[in-house]
């Protein structure tokens, strides 16, 4: 049973939304009459110009909706405007953080098992509404290119108050099991009911897609070792994996504390790029299982090299029809960017998008990284990127750091 504490407090915001209620229809029907009674534009309205809408007989301003405008930076400049344009990277948020909770700026220690580690994330609201409660979920996954939350480990939600125009910054603490140590892809999701700001998806979180999403994918490893990372997608998909080497430029453009201590070996990322060959490993779900295929369309030694990725299920959605309700998604989110609609125009495209991510499969690929002569202090940076071939949408990327002996892997 409610308490009577509980019970005054609804009827109080009844009131209050009731009120708001009555003097949004006494506006409409008052404010037209003090438009209609403003003077025409040659009789020289004080500080408003001429070809202003507001200086004409009769031009009644649109109702006002207020709303709020939740999303998490991808990179630097980032606004929330979705779909993604490119060409920055998107999966460095710059909003989230990790760091041992002994050392809170330090945020390239090694994720333990058995460590207690401070994970953060800021919020932002570009909206003129304010969020009292947005809430923000943290997952954890092991390196990937696309990300699902079939494939992910939901380790806590945290809250805060974001203001209109505002952000704030929240987090939780979390201790590594056993099970968790090593390299860790860092996901935050941000929601809220009151008001309404909701992901576009519950299963696939794509930041280019949803500025509800961000990630942080950045892999610190020594070279002589075997780095694994998965790829999640449907059932049939047509899609390119490519190795880009980084530039000295790039590498220190990401501002990465650890750089600090190494110096970047140019020429050998090059070196590195047209030896580097993913491997597919044996499957580890359950459920349905499409046939996959990787083989190596394009190398240009010293730039990049492209790898097709093919997956084919009898149960799968055909890729053409996901294509088409990639695109129609797309065009419904440019036109709610632009005001032109509301979200409910665009209920049933939506949910056909939701459908997309229902059917999501993990493959897992090991990536050979040999010696390449690294001195201890020297490093090398290389961008894992995933696009779909049909739309050429960006999927995913990873950044990734190689050393020379006796770097450590870090997050």
């Amino acid at each position: 049973m409610p308490s009577e504490e509980t019970l005054r407090a609804g009827q109080y915001v009844r009131e209050l939304q009731a009120q708001l209620s009555r003097t949004k229809e006494v506006a409409v029907h008052e404010l037209p009459g003090f438009f209609q009674a403003m003077p025409e534009p040659h009789d020289g309205v004080p500080g408003i110009p001429s070809d202003h809408p507001g200086n004409h007989q009769g031009a009644t301003p649109a109702a006002f909706e207020e709303s709020s405008y939740l999303y998490i930076r991808s990179y630097d400049t980032d606004l929330g405007t979705r779909p993604w344009a490119g060409p920055e990277v998107f999966w460095n948020s710059p909003d989230i953080t990790l760091s041992p909770v002994a050392a809170a700026t330090a945020y390239t220690k090694t994720l333990e098992a058995g460590q207690t580690y401070l994970l953060e994330c800021t919020v932002r609201n570009r909206g003129d509404l304010m969020v009292p409660s947005a809430n923000v979920e943290f997952f954890l996954a092991n390196p990937t290119l696309g990300f699902s939350t079939k494939f992910a480990k939901k380790i806590g939600v945290s809250s805060g108050w974001v203001d209109a125009m505002g952000a704030t910054k929240v987090g939780l603490r979390y201790q590594v099991p056993g099970t968790e140590g090593g390299h860790k892809c860092v996901f935050a999701r941000v929601f809220s009911f009151a008001p309404a700001d909701l992901p576009l998806d519950d299963y696939q979180l794509l930041p280019v897609h949803d500025r509800h999403v961000a990630q942080l994918n950045l892999m610190i490893v020594p070279q002589g070792t075997v780095f694994h990372f998965e790829l999640i997608h449907p059932l049939n998909a047509m899609e390119h994996i490519a190795l880009v080497p980084l530039d000295p430029s790039q590498l220190l453009a990401l501002r990465h504390p650890f750089l600090a201590e190494f110096e970047v070996n140019q020429y050998a990322a090059h070196q590195m790029v047209g030896q580097l060959q993913p491997e597919v490993l044996p499957a580890n779900q359950d459920g349905p299982m499409a046939e996959v295929r990787l083989h190596q369309d394009f190398q240009n030694q010293g730039y990049f090299s492209s790898f097709s990725f093919h997956s084919q299920h009898p149960e799968g959605i055909d890729v053409q029809r996901q294509a088409e309700i990639t695109q129609q998604t797309l065009a419904a989110l440019r036109e709610l960017e632009a005001g032109q609609a509301r979200p409910s125009v665009f209920r049933e495209i939506f949910r056909n998008y939701r459908l997309l991510g229902e059917q999501a499969q993990q493959t897992r690929f090991a990536l050979h990284i040999p010696y390449f002569g690294l001195q201890p202090n020297q490093a090398v940076g290389i961008q894992i990127r995933n696009v779909n071939s049909l739309t050429q949408e960006p999927k995913g990327g990873i950044t990734l750091i190689i050393t020379g002996e006796g770097g450590e892997y870090l997050l």
